[in-house]
């Protein structure tokens, strides 16, 4: 199934996206080499972190050797330094803060397995070149209690802009948890991209700072977080449209068909919500995006959850 966008959605967005990454990420290098006085190879995520760039400077030291960052002497440097330095629980998304998960720690041998077996699907899709494109790195947490049993069942995770790049996350605290997980992923994916969108375009006029209805939270919170979740909401309906036949494995066809459904819910509401603004141009152009891929989410629902969403 072939999903069309410009900005965000579909293949044909990969050429806006890397335009606005490639310069987004340049001037953050060269910020990083202007304030630390010494040149760098290529953009870390690291150096988003404006306000912390001398204590994080040691990552370009310690690079992760893939995607997903199993590496234990990084996860140790970084665990330390996001304790000391950066603070991760600044950004958590949740009231329980994060940390970087050990190798040792119970759960790790898990979320690696899950982790690798969603990426692959990923990356084979349609969305992979998006990923791959726009993501660096992959990062396992845990609460920071260190109990995983403290983190959603279904998975926690964030992005920020402290750290463009580089995706925070547990998987889900089941056997055979890979396709929330992918749906997570994905969720994030979208967050990546449109950070990078909003380093050149306000997307809400004003800056507009009153609350309003968050579909990811369920509840108010102020306007560019609430564009935020439609646009995660949006890239797990993509995913759901256009993931290869393998994720069928992970999920019942019942299940699949419920999330997209409630998904679909949550998208219209949204643009719904989003729409009362006063929108920059590429804000709007986001919208009509979405307002496409609802129609055809809308037009590929499978039968028996219009069924269940009528009675």
């Amino acid at each position: 199934m072939r999903v069309q966008g410009r900005w965000l959605l579909g293949t044909n967005s990969l050429v806006n996206i890397s335009q606005v990454k490639s310069a987004v990420q340049m001037q953050s290098l060269l910020g990083a080499e202007k304030k630390l006085h010494k040149s760098f190879c290529q953009y870390r995520p690291w150096m988003s972190a404006v306000d912390s760039l001398h204590e994080l400077q040691e990552l370009d030291e310690c690079p992760s050797s893939g995607l997903l960052n199993k590496d234990h002497k990084r996860i140790d440097l970084m665990r330390g330094l996001f304790s000391d330095a950066y603070g991760m629980s600044e950004v958590s998304s949740y009231q329980t803060g994060f940390q970087m998960m050990l190798s040792n720690d119970a759960g790790f041998k898990q979320n690696v397995e899950t982790h690798e077996a969603s990426l692959n699907l990923i990356l084979k899709s349609s969305m992979g070149s998006r990923f791959s494109q726009v993501v660096q790195e992959v990062n396992l947490v845990t609460s920071d209690s260190g109990s995983i049993e403290d983190l959603r069942l279904h998975g926690s995770g964030f992005s920020t802009h402290k750290y463009r790049g580089g995706i925070f996350i547990s998987a889900p605290r089941y056997h055979m948890g890979v396709f929330e997980n992918t749906l997570n992923l994905t969720h994030e994916l979208g967050h990546q991209v449109l950070m990078l969108l909003q380093c050149c375009d306000d997307l809400i006029k004003n800056f507009e700072r009153k609350t309003v209805y968050s579909v990811v939270r369920r509840e108010d919170r102020p306007a560019i977080m609430s564009f935020h979740a439609m646009v995660a909401v949006a890239y797990m309906i993509e995913w759901l449209l256009i993931a290869p036949d393998e994720l069928n494995q992970y999920v019942s066809k019942e299940r699949r068909g419920k999330r997209l459904l409630g998904l679909v819910n949550d998208l219209e509401v949204a643009l719904l919500t989003i729409k009362t603004f006063a929108l920059t141009q590429l804000g709007h152009e986001i919208c009509r995006e979405f307002t496409g891929l609802l129609a055809l989410a809308k037009e590929n629902l499978p039968m028996e959850s219009m069924e269940q969403a009528v009675g």
